[in-house]
């Protein structure tokens, strides 16, 4: 595939995240203040790498579990992943230019007992983290990006680090 080819690619991805996003914004009725979602378990998508929101369970308790998937089980499309993994090496941020403006972005490999996969991180959660630091992803998702796949965050998801959300 030609490098023009990939990019055109790229741009398109972004077009469509954006499109999803400015749906979800302007076609959403209207919220109204609810209490905090519960953590679904993993769900797979038809190709899709949109999240959506984890569905709410009505007794909402310190019993109620995530069910952690250990990396080797994840594949691309997949929704509401919870994984805990160790931070074995982080990226230099870079700045990049979004559908909102200029961001910074940089990516982890973390690995558990099964393998490794690249953990994308997006502004503050770039210093909440460091090499050695033990994380746990709360309702990621899993998309593939110059094929290989690797973990995301994105809206509806959570960033434990070392077992506390970073300030």
């Amino acid at each position: 595939m030609s490098v023009e080819f990939v990019e055109l690619q790229n741009r398109v991805k972004v077009l469509e995240d954006l499109v999803q996003r400015l749906t979800q914004v302007f076609l959403a009725p209207p919220t109204t203040p609810t209490p905090k979602p519960t953590i679904a378990t993993v769900a797979t998508s038809n190709n899709s790498n949109h999240q959506t929101p984890p569905k709410e369970n009505g007794a909402q308790s310190a019993a109620n579990s995530l069910k952690i998937l250990p990396i080797r089980e994840l594949q691309d499309g997949m929704k509401r992943v919870n994984v805990t993994a160790k931070i074995v090496e982080k990226s230099d941020p870079r700045e990049v230019h979004t559908a909102n403006g200029p961001s910074d972005t940089a990516t982890a490999i973390i690995t558990d007992d099964s393998g490794s996969i690249k953990l994308v991180l997006w502004g503050n959660q770039i210093s909440a983290v460091n090499t050695s630091d033990t994380v746990t992803i709360e309702n990621g998702y899993i998309s593939n990006y110059k094929g290989e796949i690797q973990l995301n965050i994105g809206k509806w998801g959570k960033l434990l680090v070392n077992g506390a959300v970073p300030a």
